[in-house]
């Protein structure tokens, strides 16, 4: 029986760099027994196989991709990579179901990397800003869940806990090549950064552009931006409190994480919640309005 690594996510723990190296890579690892299938692929991740069974947030999904990943992947004698990290935007039991439907026949094996919960929340802020959100960073937290072992744990039900390698996101030195360690095989894994972080200022700045009338604001421009306030020391400055909603949640968030590290027996948040937090808030805080 043939494997299926399936790498699920998190957001923002690295899936972009780990999914570009993946395509770039596509026939190195085919001579070493492992496809990377091009079915249901958009910027090179598997977003079409999550929308298809609702897993992802996007709606629209085409479920005759899987017609077409089952003929690519058919007569293949190796192993497979399939990876998205929309799998676990909308994880529901059914939609895990409907996604392990199509892989009967193989052995699933669960790869996912968590994230200490508030650089994680910072970072997913920062990202939603270049999708357009225009929300501060109060408004935008509420009703988010920062839990991963619900997540986890449906996964869990589906495939079984030994068939989940939990990773640890802020252990790595390099991401890509941690993901190649655990699919076995030995690929150049020269770290490309994907999805530049800017400063918070310069996200503040983009955030109030989005909720402009002219909504004109975009990589180039916060690029000239951070240019322009280069004079600043950035890792010293914030200008976001941290959200009442998610103060509330650490404790609890502290708890499961304890219970997580346990469970698979390794250190996967090196740094806690509170020790992340209390490093941001030691930062200067700055009104846009000060620069």
């Amino acid at each position: 029986m043939n494997d299926i690594y399936l790498h699920i996510g998190f957001d923002k723990t690295g899936s972009t760099s780990i999914q570009k190296s993946l395509w770039r890579n596509r026939s190195r690892l085919r001579q070493s027994g492992i496809l990377y299938p091009e079915s249901g692929i958009e910027s090179s991740h598997h977003v079409q196989l999550a929308r298809a069974v609702g897993l992802s947030w996007e709606s629209g999904g085409d479920k005759s991709v899987f017609g077409l990943l089952k003929r690519e992947i058919g007569d293949w004698q190796g192993d497979i990579i399939i990876s998205s990290e929309h799998f676990t935007h909308r994880v529901k039991s059914d939609s895990v179901c409907r996604l392990l439907d199509n892989f009967s026949g193989y052995k699933i094996n669960i790869i996912v990397y968590l994230r200490n919960q508030f650089d994680w929340l910072i970072s997913l802020y920062k990202e939603s800003i270049k999708w357009g959100n225009e929300k501060t960073l109060s408004d935008w937290v509420v009703g988010r869940n920062f839990d991963f072992s619900q997540v986890i744990s449906i996964w869990e039900k589906n495939v079984g806990e030994n068939n989940i390698n939990v990773r640890s996101y802020d252990s790595c030195i390099n991401i890509v090549s941690d993901f190649y360690s655990v699919v076995g095989v030995d690929v150049e894994s020269d770290l490309e950064r994907s999805n530049e972080s800017f400063p918070d200022v310069v996200m503040e700045f983009w955030r109030l552009a989005n909720a402009s009338p002219e909504k004109k604001f975009g990589f180039r421009d916060a690029i000239e931006l951070q240019k322009k306030f280069n004079h600043l020391d950035w890792k010293k400055i914030r200008c976001w409190s941290v959200p009442e909603s998610f103060i509330s949640q650490i404790d609890l968030l502290e708890e499961k994480n304890i219970y997580l590290s346990k469970k698979y027996r390794k250190n996967l948040f090196p740094k806690s919640i509170k020790e992340a937090m209390s490093d941001f808030l030691e930062k200067d805080f700055v009104s846009i309005n000060d620069i």
